[in-house]
């Protein structure tokens, strides 16, 4: 794994930020040894320019030799991506720095951010959940996304497929705040399809990396981002998961860090159930809605939720829709229960989704929406 660089009460110049670049390639460097090289050197380029006397109880000839072939390393396309992409670097020493984060043991010396941090970002919380969510894990992340946004909450995920995406791309549309953290340099986007949403979060909220520029997305790098998620977070919600799901990497970051651990009840019969109902025989703290999570974080509630509008229905429609659940039914099975022709029931279930209280789903299903 790469080891990053923690500046000391310094400004980063663009030498300092070279050096920085040069020396996060040096494997195994570890932060006391890393803080211990910044206090010594003055500018702290002038590590290169050592002898192996002024190492002092760093001169181990292995140390050296990597000192040696970090300074021949090229960093003008990385320093080139650092202005092309307007990515800044963030140290633990930097007043940007992300607050819930740098009051941690285990916070990232540096960080490469593409998009701003602000103070509100306090207020955040991680949802997390399967890659491969049901149609009732990415409805109960939309439900919890448009209440934590009108709470002011910032939403903090991983970009991963399925429940990460899920809870960004919702907190977008509903004009909130959101942070995504890679495994990956920021100039190797991951998943590729979300090369769109990735943009679109760093406008209006933050990208954050502590991988230099260049880093592909390694499974190895995914437990080490998986602690700054949970460490930028009040608490992590976990929607949806099977047994064998990452967000237990996210879980044990948590608990290390004593962060509250919220989970989703779901189906006992459902794979990606199995993993949240785990979570809460084991203690994570069982929720339904966000306004659970909020009082007992003790976060009042900026705005109410709005009033549900009444709708009007038919006898017929009013039957259809009690038979409806959040669940996907396709079309032949609603018109076995109902009794009645597949293009009568059809016709009744576009009314009732012109209404917005049900979505058609792919393969003719169709399930109840939060309206």
């Amino acid at each position: 794994m790469w080891v990053l660089l923690s500046i000391l009460n310094q400004m980063l110049s663009d030498k300092d930020i070279e050096t920085v670049l040069k020396l996060s390639t040096i494997k195994n460097l570890n932060e006391s040894t890393l803080r211990e090289i910044v206090l010594k050197f003055k500018p702290l380029s002038t590590v290169f320019d050592t002898s192996l006397g002024g190492f002092n109880k760093l001169g181990d000839e292995k140390f050296i030799s990597a000192i040696k072939k970090a300074k021949t390393i090229s960093v003008e396309t990385q320093t080139a991506l650092l202005k092309r992409f307007n990515i800044n670097i963030l140290t633990t020493e930097d007043v940007e720095y992300p607050m819930n984060l740098k009051e941690l043991p285990d916070a990232p010396p540096m960080l490469y951010i593409q998009g701003n941090i602000l103070d509100t970002d306090t207020q955040a919380i991680a949802i997390i959940g399967s890659r491969t969510p049901t149609h009732y894990g990415k409805l109960v992340t939309e439900t919890f996304v448009k209440e934590f946004i009108l709470s002011g909450i910032t939403i903090v995920s991983g970009l991963a497929r399925g429940i990460d995406t899920y809870a960004h791309r919702e907190t977008l549309a509903a004009k909130g705040r959101t942070i995504a953290v890679i495994g990956s340099g920021i100039d190797k986007i991951y998943p590729p399809e979300n090369h769109e949403l990735f943009n679109k979060i760093s406008e209006s909220g933050a990208v954050i990396s502590e991988f230099p520029l260049g880093t592909q997305p390694w499974a190895g790098n995914f437990p080490a981002r998986n602690r700054i998620i949970s460490g930028l977070s009040k608490a992590i919600v976990v929607m949806e998961a099977s047994l064998q799901s990452g967000v237990f990497s996210t879980v044990e970051w948590a608990i290390k860090q004593g962060k509250d651990v919220f989970a989703v009840p779901g189906n006992i019969t459902s794979e990606n159930s199995k993993g949240t109902n785990k979570l809460i025989k084991d203690g994570a703290i069982p929720v339904t809605s966000a306004k659970d999570v909020l009082e007992y974080l003790g976060i009042l509630q900026i705005a109410p939720v709005p009033n549900k509008k009444i709708i009007e229905l038919t006898e017929e429609e009013n039957t259809l829709f009690t038979i409806l659940t959040y669940e996907p039914i396709h079309l032949d099975q609603l018109a076995i229960l109902l009794k009645l022709p597949v293009q009568t029931v059809l016709s009744l279930l576009l009314n009732l989704e012109l209404k917005g209280i049900v979505r058609q789903l792919p393969g003719r299903h169709f399930a109840k929406n939060k309206y």
